[in-house]
């Protein structure tokens, strides 16, 4: 007798099975095409104007058949590069998308994100500036959307400041990068965001007593299937602000991701701070929309067998102040997603085989910077990771590195400073290799009072697929390789909360 199972409840048994580690959850891994087109210097900016279609930056296509309710993280980033042409204080706006296509189905948005940069001179050195733009999302699907999808990052906007209708700044979006990672939820989770009140201010003045911090996104994972499990929490958010009253005004926020286990005390995994300065309430001058991001990857031993969850906190919020002790500046934080993956590294996949992806924590080092570097010069690296990829035929890997660039001006006017970063790959039987590189710059820099501070979030994507001969150790190092300041002494800087990782898995086809 035969028995028809209807979709549905074929779904549910492959649920149910995977969920009873009866079969493999296995995660693929897609390194996504990467477009060039022509970027038009205004792009939707006037309402009064026909609407122009948006521009293809990026795609990846990612197969779900496999999986029952698949979850998918996508994971772009680029360089903004930006160049001040006039004389007074210019702003862009640039606005982008995610769309997401699958077959016999509307393209739907599934998010947009904005970048704004004001205060930017055509005066000598502060006419430049190499932004990070980095975003994420995260998705779980149900399975009846049992097939192939792709997922495609559009430029819908670019609103540059005008003189006499023609731009006073110009752009261009460089070293772009895309990947998606695809599995069940044992191996991928996407968290909750919260949108909480924020504060105007919070623990900005120790004389006050502390106050709670502001919960703003959170993951919980189950590594009970696993055996020494990797785990990295990606969180990342677009932080907005706006000047309400002063002159060269500056706003600090301090976050943290904190970790709570069943039966243990809560614990401090992470803080860091972004800082930005010399913000103006002037005309077109007091808006500012920055891609902030960060990257906690650590592996625990078995013993941790159980749920634990993820938070990223608000701690702490400190905007410059009038007489009256009222901010000046106004901070809003959206845009907000975390999602955490889970995997074994190298060394424990054959203990576990259901653990099929790879993931892997890299080394930090912490080097002598020097005041200045020249490409000629020996380069000084910064961060390290390690993955064998044997076992996997025709592997992908993502390489993600994520860190948060200090500058401190100690002297000088309006400096300046570029940074030149490089990936290399360096296998056991191969030459080393230069795979992408990449460079950041800021403008502007003072040491006038509240302009001399700046915490910039700076991240990195490489994805690539390789051959199956490829199965051997490889060593993939970000190294600094130029450090140029516009005039000696006058600019300090450092890296912190840096993190290295790898993921290593199949492509679904």
């Amino acid at each position: 007798m035969l028995i028809k199972i209807k979709e549905k409840d074929i779904c549910m048994l492959t649920y149910c099975n995977y969920k009873n580690k009866e079969k493999d959850c296995k995660l693929t891994l897609e390194c996504g095409k990467i477009f060039n087109p022509i970027l038009p210097p205004r792009l939707n900016d006037d309402l009064n104007n026909p609407m122009m279609p948006p521009v293809k930056l990026a795609s990846v296509t990612v197969d779900t058949r496999t999986l029952c309710y698949p979850c998918v993280n996508i994971k772009y980033s680029s360089i903004i590069n930006l160049l001040g042409v006039s004389s007074g204080k210019s702003t862009i706006t640039l606005k982008f998308r995610l769309v997401k296509e699958c077959k016999n189905e509307i393209k739907e948005i599934l998010q947009e994100w904005e970048y704004e940069k004001s205060g930017i001179d055509d005066d000598e050195n502060e006419r430049e500036f190499k932004d990070s733009f980095s975003i994420d999302f995260c998705q779980c699907i149900d399975c009846f959307h049992d097939g192939c999808c792709t997922y495609t990052i559009e430029l819908v906007k670019a609103a540059p400041s005008l003189d006499n209708e023609d731009p006073e700044v110009r752009y261009s979006i460089t070293n772009k990068n895309i990947s998606a990672c695809v599995s069940c939820e044992d191996h991928l989770k996407c968290g909750k965001i919260f949108n909480p009140s924020l504060p105007p201010r919070l623990n900005d003045d120790p004389n006050n007593p502390m106050m709670a911090p502001v919960k703003l996104a959170s993951v919980t994972v189950d590594t009970r299937s696993l055996y020494k499990p990797c785990i990295k929490i990606q969180y990342s958010s677009i932080i907005n602000l706006l000047a309400i009253g002063g002159n060269s005004e500056t706003i600090t926020l301090g976050f943290r991701l904190i970790k709570e286990c069943k039966g243990r005390r809560e614990e401090i995994l992470k803080e860091w701070e972004y800082t930005k300065s010399d913000i103006d309430s002037g005309t077109n001058e007091g808006m500012f929309k920055d891609s902030s991001n960060v990257t906690f990857c650590e592996c625990i031993d078995c013993f941790h067998d159980e749920c634990c969850t993820y938070t990223i906190e608000l701690v702490k919020a400190a905007p410059s102040l009038d007489l009256s002790d009222n901010p000046e500046i106004a901070y809003n934080i959206t845009n907000k997603n975390i999602s955490a993956l889970i995997a074994c590294d190298s060394h424990f996949r054959e203990k576990e085989k259901s653990c099929r992806p790879i993931l892997e924590c890299g080394k930090i080092f912490n080097p002598s910077l020097p005041n200045m570097l020249e490409v000629t010069d020996p380069p000084v690296k910064l961060a390290s990771v390690t993955i064998n990829t044997k076992g996997l035929c025709k592997p992908c890997v993502n390489i993600q590195y994520s860190t948060i660039i200090n500058l401190l001006a100690i002297g000088g006017n309006s400096e300046t400073i570029t940074l030149g970063f490089r990936l290399t790959k360096e296998c056991k039987k191969g030459r080393k290799e230069t795979l992408q590189e990449w460079k950041y710059q800021k403008s502007d820099i003072d040491d006038d009072d509240n302009e001399r501070l700046f915490k910039d979030s700076f991240n990195v994507n490489f994805c690539e697929c390789v051959d199956c001969f490829d199965d051997e150790c490889c060593t993939y190092t970000i190294e600094l390789i130029e450090v140029v300041v516009s005039q000696v002494d006058t600019i300090i800087y450092k890296f912190t909360n840096t993190t290295i990782l790898a993921i290593g898995a199949c492509e679904s086809h």
